[in-house]
Parts: structure tokens; sequence; C-alpha cells
């Protein structure tokens, strides 16, 4: 009797009404669940959804800032800029180009390597450093080597 009591309640009854859903549809939700638990740990690893540092920008190898020793401004005059790592060569400006005075200088988007950096400024006595080594760090972005190049005016 109590069962037939169960069987006539209403929740039962509409239970009984619908069908299970296939087999199928299980396993695609449990196969869909598992590559979205996959994606988020393969995508989520390089920080994408965390605000890490995963981008599609270019970074630069070398970010350079020119000052006068004495001023601490940059100077007045636009500078030559060789940047070099064994065969590579950057200059700044490129070949045919218009040398502009800029705060900052990037060079060598995403190239690791070992820099030598030579600046040349008409009434400044040449800048150069050697052995900047620019490695790579999380998501195969560039370490960027932040250099700042101190010019001596030349005596008058």
């Amino acid at each position: 009797m109590e069962d037939t009591a169960l069987m006539s309640s209403p929740m039962i009854n509409d239970r009984k009404r619908h069908k299970p859903a296939p087999r199928s549809v299980g396993r695609l939700s449990s196969l869909l669940f598992g590559l979205g638990g996959i994606t988020s740990v393969v995508i989520g690893g390089c920080g994408l959804f965390t605000g890490g540092d995963c981008t599609t920008e270019a970074r630069p190898a070398i970010r350079l800032t020119i000052r006068d020793t004495q001023t601490g401004h940059n100077p007045t005059v636009a500078s030559l800029i060789t940047v070099t790592d064994g065969q590579f060569m950057e200059t700044y400006p490129p070949a045919g180009s218009a040398s502009v005075i800029l705060d900052q200088y990037q060079f060598a988007p995403e190239r690791p390597g070992h820099y030598s950096i030579l600046v040349h400024t008409l009434g400044y006595q040449d800048w150069t450093q050697s052995d900047i080594t620019v490695g790579t760090g999380s998501c195969n972005h560039v370490r960027t080597a932040d250099v700042t190049a101190l010019l001596t005016p030349t005596p008058p």
C-alpha cells in the first residue's frame, strides 16, 4: 500500500513522464567539462585569465633612455644608435628615416641575446655599453633590459 501511495504522488508521476537523457548526452557533457578543465589549465597557465604577462605584444630586448649628464634631460640633438648581437645589427634612425629625439628607444623585439650599444650624438662623447644579456621570461617574452646612456658633453 505504501508503494502505491508513493506511485500516485504527483512528483513520482511527473518523473515517470519525462524520459531520462540518453547516455550520449551525459558522456558529451562529461567530455566537454573535462576539456574545459584542461583548456583552463593550459590557457590559464600563461595568465590569460588571471592578468599574467602572456600577451600578443612584441616586447623589446633593449629599452634605451639617453640623458645629458649635466642637465639630466634628453640631448637637444638627435643621436645615432647602433645595437649589435653577433651578426645582428639594428640602428636608429633606420636607414632612410629622419631622426627624432625620443624619451625611449626600443630595439630587437622578442630577440634574446648578448648585446652591445653605441650612442653617437654631436656635441657629446660617444657612449658604449657591452655585455647586456637579455633572456626570456614567462610565456617566452624577452626580459627587457632597461639601459640609460649618460652622455658627457665634449669640451669646447
